[in-house]
């Protein structure tokens, strides 16, 4: 009888698996991912500078502005689910490469556009999705590449974004001196090219094939399995008669690890549309469901703090070249806070309690933010600036991580494109919310206190999800038991009776 390379027993199948390696081609992905958060976290970030420049270019007030930027940064996470879907559907590489392409169209375009109502598309629309095309496949990536430094990845990754706030207020700047405002799209456009160099390192993990039900031991190009009824006889001159060669081929299986696999892929990829690579089911998850309001809130509260801090300092008479350098201030916390929480979720002591940490910290930003209308120094500023960095950055870094936690590394293409959603949709609200309260009441205190209301509610949904959770498992817990306790009953009636029936027998 001949001896398998792999026993495969009757209903088992070959399944693919992806493992991650936390290490290996994966801190080239970081690097990657690092460069990408600088290139487009950088450019959206120092939208402020470009801000002035456009008001004066096309007399325009600062609220349609202002809108150029909420446009750009609301459709980068708006079209979050689409992107996470295609990045499924084709790869995480080919998506960042597309998406820095489309980004790059996006800025030099702007810079011959006559009417500002024109960027709400070029900028707003184009380049916005152009970077949610190039982001979410980074988030992906570095999910499915790590497992035990998950956080920290994460962490690392979207610090580059803190990163490129140093280096694209102060390039803008002199850009738009030396060149002006067509000169410095044109190379700003140049620069988001490098987006498809960071994509480009992307390799997807490499997958092993595994047989269902055992395990594998293969060679390194093909796989074989043999079925042990596979009998065979060798001839008097040492040869394997034709006869049985052809019957032993029909109970081979033969995998090839680099070319089988992509074509049966690309087959199976034909067949599906681009809605069956979002799973909406996700929406019915009441955990899930709670931690994405969540983060709306979160975000509804974290995009007004930034934008009217400078306005807020101003109008304690604090200089604007002093007030411009607490958001510096709160870019260098940030980058601080993202990498220490992405340390501390990696420690075994706060791994089964990220989503809490996740809590306290959204929790300390909205006190912060409430506490800022209060401010009148300074040296108040100075320590709001440093307290919000330090915190609020950190829901960027944990979010990712906690839905791998509460939905498992399968589903993070979908989990996250939908979170990312909801997150759109604070940008979208948030500053015009804040805005329109400010004006209503006069100050911009009133902005704060909004912005810290909010983020405490967000900091509460999330305990409303795990609670969710408690009374579904107990409901769940109670079913069992009484479902066991039915069947117990049962089983003594059924005894009963055949005791009964015995006892009348005799």
């Amino acid at each position: 009888m001949a001896k398998s390379c792999e026993k495969k027993d009757e209903g088992n199948d070959l399944k693919e698996e992806a493992q991650a390696s936390d290490g290996g081609w994966g801190w080239i992905v970081l690097v990657g991912a690092v460069l990408l958060n600088l290139l487009i976290g950088g450019a959206v970030t120092t939208f402020g500078v470009l801000y002035v420049e456009l008001m004066d270019l096309f007399h325009q007030n600062a609220s349609k502005t202002a809108w150029v930027g909420s446009v750009a940064n609301a459709m980068g996470l708006l079209f979050s689910p689409i992107a996470s879907a295609m990045s499924t559907r084709f790869s995480c590489r080919s998506m960042a490469i597309v998406g820095g392409v489309i980004t790059s169209i996006g800025w030099v375009t702007t810079g011959f556009m006559p009417k500002i109502e024109y960027m709400f598309i070029t900028y707003g629309l184009v380049a916005g999705i152009g970077k949610s095309m190039a982001n979410i496949p980074s988030i992906i990536m570095i999910g499915r590449w790590f497992d035990k430094r998950r956080s920290l990845a994460n962490g690392l990754a979207t610090s580059g974004a803190g990163v490129g706030t140093f280096i694209f207020a102060p390039l803008l700047e002199f850009l738009l001196r030396k060149y002006g405002f067509q000169g410095t799209m044109l190379v700003m456009s140049s620069v988001m090219l490098n987006i498809c160099v960071c994509g480009s390192l992307f390799r997807p993990v490499p997958k092993y094939t595994k047989l269902k039900g055992s395990s594998l031991t293969g060679i390194p190009n093909k796989v074989f399995t043999i079925n042990e009824s596979a009998d065979f006889s060798m001839a008097a001159d040492g040869r394997i008669p034709h006869k049985t060669v052809m019957g032993i081929s029909n109970k081979i299986t033969t995998k090839n690890s680099d070319n089988d696999t992509k074509f049966r892929q690309s087959n199976n990829n034909e067949n599906k549309t681009l809605k069956s690579y979002l799973d909406y089911t996700l929406l019915t998850n009441q955990r899930f469901i709670c931690f994405c309001i969540s983060v709306m809130l979160a975000t509804l509260g974290h995009s007004p703090a930034s934008t009217m801090l400078p306005a807020l300092a101003m109008q304690f008479d604090i200089r604007s070249k002093e007030a411009a350098f607490l958001l510096s201030i709160t870019g260098i916390a940030d980058i601080v806070g993202r990498i220490t929480f992405g340390v501390l979720c990696d420690v075994k002591l706060f791994k089964k309690n990220r989503q809490t940490l996740y809590v306290f910290a959204i929790f300390i930003s909205g006190v912060a933010n409430m506490c800022c209308g209060f401010a009148s120094e300074y040296w108040h500023f100075v320590i709001y600036s440093c307290i919000f960095g330090l915190f609020a950055g950190s829901y960027n870094v944990l979010t990712p991580v906690i839905l791998v936690d509460l939905l498992g590394v399968e589903n993070l293409s979908s989990s996250c494109g939908l979170a990312l959603l909801f997150q759109g949709l604070g940008f979208l609200v948030g500053p015009p919310t804040a805005g329109f309260v400010t004006d209503m009441v006069g100050d911009y205190q009133s902005g704060f206190y909004f912005a810290g209301v909010a983020m405490v509610i967000s900091s509460i949904v999330v305990n409303l999800s795990i609670i969710c959770t408690l009374c579904t498992t107990l409901n769940k817990d109670n079913y069992e038991i009484n479902r066991a306790d039915k069947v117990v009953n049962d089983i003594n009636e059924v005894e009963h009776i055949k005791n009964e029936t015995r006892y009348h027998q005799i």
